[in-house]
């Protein structure tokens, strides 16, 4: 039973959030507060049996209160509140610069910082909270309702994913249990190994934090490195550590840029980016398009150089990689269903090992979160295994929706050895004629320089006729990513080509970043998802802001 407040200089709420099911907290301990913190001017920690934490940024006016009832302990109340102003400024800076006393709600991104408010208490909680690893885990339970502020004391599903990557270099693989039940305990057993572990994308629990219900349905999130990016960041202004961009310290304040003062500078950023695996012609690109935004601008300060640099590549990433698609594609799917008849068909290809069947159904369980009535198609009928692997994901994903009330899913398989396109025909009819609302099509692995391989694929589109088709790449292929996709694009034919990227394995991308940026400029193809881990809910929508952050690191 708490709540937080986020204040302008004046006093004004500015965004407000109070712990759901509880008691409120009293309209007269808010005003008392405003009335000794922001008119009188004098310190507060206790009011009327309430225990008051604020946090303020004085350069930008703006002030963060937690306010609890004093019987309770809140941990880490002081980190709440800085944290929390941190984020807030950050993510409103422009419009606190610029109405500075006279800002309004309407003014302010209150939807993008509640939902980074959000990781942040949930991250806080998970850090003060340790779950001790046991059996139990791996165990098939419903929780209780969790909270989205930090009284609960539940590691959420969605926590254990943003810490995937660590856990998985510490800690070896432990046996999953798939009926929910302890007398399973034989391994999955493939003559070759699968795209990603079959068995990594198991949850004990499903927590949808890594995605929101909007008017238009259940949308997957941006990445939350962003987060950790802005209180990194807000750490750093006080350090006088030297970064990667520190070459543009030599540009002093005050004075008004030419193309000769920005020739060394965009150089040696040039070669930055080339470092982190942007192509020559992506850098360049980008580099041109900085020297516009700064020739002639005469500086303040290293601070506001630095935002311009950052301004400028976001702008170019933003045309390049076009994120925040998943709305469209629901959108279409919903249509799709309303008008009836032939179902929505979308199609997995992508190299081997890329991860096409875990990332299918991660694509799956979003889907069924939307209420919709999904088929999976399986159409590797070349390696040993996939049919079977297909058919644990789909009871997974039943015993998921069932649970949770969500959509249908079923699986459609023939066996091995026949001809995929004809399966994926007979897949669709199967969809059409029993109501299904998407039909998901997983494909065979193929080497993208195979013609033999890749030449049964134009074959396979005019069949199945795919409504999207959506290319697995991995984020940590390197440069081999742009002819994987330019061949894979070109193997439809003239008539049909690639829509969507999803690039699998961001979750240890490091300085691969580079490969996501040149595979989206080479093609002209957006990225959909990206996936960040080997769960059902490691799905993200692209951020920008997190693109830029990784690639001035």
């Amino acid at each position: 039973m708490h709540r937080i407040v986020v204040f302008s200089e004046g006093g004004k709420i500015l965004w407000s959030k109070e712990t759901e099911g509880g008691e409120s907290i009293p309209n007269s301990v808010i005003n008392a507060l405003i009335a000794k913190e922001f008119i009188e001017g004098s310190k507060v920690s206790t009011i009327d049996g309430y225990t008051v934490k604020v946090a303020r940024d004085h350069q930008l006016g703006i002030s963060t209160a937690l306010i609890h009832p004093s019987i309770i302990q809140v941990a880490h109340a002081d980190s709440i509140c800085k944290d929390l102003t941190k984020v807030f400024t950050s993510v409103n800076e422009d419009s606190l610069r610029g109405n500075p006393g006279i800002l309004a709600p309407a003014d302010l991104d209150l939807e993008k910082f509640t939902a980074l408010a959000r990781v942040r208490l949930q991250d806080i909680v998970n850090e003060s909270t340790p779950v001790p690893e046991t059996e139990a885990e791996n165990t098939v339970t419903e929780g209780p309702k969790r909270s989205e502020l930090p009284a609960q004391t539940k590691q959420t599903a969605a926590a254990k994913a943003a810490a995937a990557a660590k856990k998985m270099q510490k800690k070896k693989k432990q046996q999953r249990k798939w009926d929910g039940s302890e007398d399973h305990d034989g391994p999955l057993d493939y003559s070759e190994p699968a795209d990603e572990s079959t068995a990594s994308v198991y949850q004990e629990d499903v927590d949808l934090d890594y995605g929101m219900q909007s008017k238009d349905g259940f949308v997957v999130k941006e990445l939350t490195d962003e987060l950790n990016n802005i209180l990194r960041e807000d750490k750093s202004k006080n350090s006088s550590k030297a970064d990667s961009f520190s070459f543009l310290r030599n540009i002093v304040g005050g004075k008004k840029l030419s193309e000769k003062d920005l020739g060394k500078t965009l150089s040696a950023m040039e070669d930055h980016l080339v470092n982190k695996n942007v192509a020559k012609e992506v850098a360049t690109l980008i580099c041109g398009e900085i020297r516009k935004d700064l020739v002639g601008r005469t500086t303040d300060s290293w601070t506001s150089v630095n935002a311009t640099v950052r301004k400028s590549l976001a702008r170019t990433l933003q045309k390049i990689l076009t994120p925040t698609t998943s709305v469209d594609l629901l959108l279409q799917v919903k249509r799709s269903k309303q008008q009836g008849g032939r179902p929505y068909v979308i199609s997995v290809v992508g190299v081997n090992g890329v991860g096409k069947s875990t990332n299918l159904g991660k694509i799956a369980f979003w889907l069924l979160q939307n209420k919709m009535k999904v088929l999976v198609a399986a159409c590797d009928t070349f390696r040993s295994g996939a049919v079977e692997q297909l058919k644990v994901h789909v009871d997974r994903l039943r015993q998921l929706t069932e649970r949770q009330n969500a959509g249908e899913v079923e699986l459609f398989s023939q066996g091995y050895g026949k001809d995929a396109a004809v399966i994926a025909q007979k897949a669709v009819e199967y969809g059409q004629s029993h109501d299904f609302d998407v039909v998901l099509i997983d494909t065979a692995g193929r080497r993208h320089n195979d013609e033999r391989l890749m030449s049964s694929l134009e074959k396979f589109g005019k069949l199945a006729n795919p409504d999207k088709i959506i290319m697995v790449g991995e984020a940590l292929v390197g440069t081999d990513s742009v002819a994987q996709a330019k061949n894979f694009d070109s193997a439809f034919g003239a008539q049909r080509h690639i829509d969507f990227f999803l690039i699998s394995k961001c979750d240890t991308v490091g300085d691969m970043l580079g490969t996501l940026v040149n595979m989206t400029y080479t093609t002209k193809i957006p990225v959909l998802f990206v996936g960040v881990g080997q769960n059902y809910t490691d799905l993200r929508t692209l951020s920008v802001d997190w693109a830029v952050n990784l690639l001035l690191e």
